[in-house]
């Protein structure tokens, strides 16, 4: 359930990113003075390779992060 759960977010999260996040960066960017402010977006960069590294980093963080949970013993860490 988790798995799905990020793959969606990172999904949604791309998408808002490269529409709404575009249009509210270049309102912010107006009111400094560059009324016609576009971005350039590469849609390869932009949609399979930074969602593609997200989910990597991901993935190898938490493998690093939980390879060592099988070693620990609960009852050596209660403090009493």
């Amino acid at each position: 359930m988790r798995k799905e759960a990020g793959t969606i977010g990172i999904v949604f999260g791309t998408l808002l990113a490269n529409t709404l996040g575009e249009i509210l960066a270049g309102a912010v960017i107006s009111k400094f003075g560059a009324s016609t402010f576009k971005f350039a977006v590469n849609p390869f960069s932009a949609y399979l390779f930074s969602p593609l590294m997200m989910m990597c980093s991901v993935l190898i963080a938490t493998m690093i992060g939980t390879a060592s949970a099988g070693q620990i013993k609960i009852s050596e860490n209660i403090k009493e």
